[in-house]
């Protein structure tokens, strides 16, 4: 008979702000906890990144990347990714690069108004830099509901306001209002270009 045994792989103390992240993980797990935030958490393909989605009330992403302790206990600048927009959160995506680089991640941030910001993670730079900024929808009034990556297209749900054209009836404005939506997507050393929808 084979016995399997559990190995502890971190105690997150090699994570940025890993007290918090224990914390945060302790909490999701105890019985007094009125709902399971483990569905806003993302893991990056690397495993050295751990993203929290926060929704309502406060919104925003708590980020707890990893590192090796030495260069933890030397880098007291980390830079952390910081939202520029006080939207919700859709989804993260992790995009891959055409030529990987070590210790670089390129995460795409969904914004439920359409918005995408796309943020660069390098371990010689010590953290996270915002290197492009683009629209996703071209709707200016649609929102995004759900959002995912499939080889090299986004892939998003949006819901639009109803047609206030007078050649759609009544019946059929109030029945249209989400639409699946995709565009292409190039990763180069300058971001991310998109093509049309």
């Amino acid at each position: 008979m084979t016995r399997h045994v559990l190995e502890q792989v971190t105690d997150f103390g090699d994570f940025t702000q890993g007290k918090e992240l224990k914390d945060f993980l302790k909490q999701c797990y105890t019985r007094n906890s009125s709902k399971c935030c483990l569905s806003n958490i993302r893991i990056s393909p690397d495993g050295r990144h751990v993203h929290i989605i926060q929704r309502a009330p406060r919104t925003g992403l708590m980020t707890h990347d990893r590192y090796p302790r030495a260069h933890l206990l030397q880098c007291q600048e980390h830079l952390d990714l910081v939202l520029t927009r006080n939207v919700s959160i859709v989804d993260l995506l992790y995009f891959k690069q055409n030529e990987p680089e070590d210790g670089v991640l390129l995460l795409g941030i969904i914004f439920e108004n359409g918005k995408a910001e796309l943020w660069k993670f390098s371990e010689r730079k010590s953290g996270w830099s915002l290197i492009q900024t683009v629209d996703l929808c071209l709707n200016p009034r649609a929102k995004v509901v759900s959002v995912c990556i499939s080889q090299n297209f986004i892939v998003w749900c949006e819901e639009r306001p109803p047609s206030e054209s007078p050649s759609v009836s009544s019946v059929d404005r109030s029945n249209f209002t989400c639409c699946i939506c995709k565009r292409t997507f190039d990763v180069d050393e300058r971001g991310i270009s998109l093509g049309g929808i």
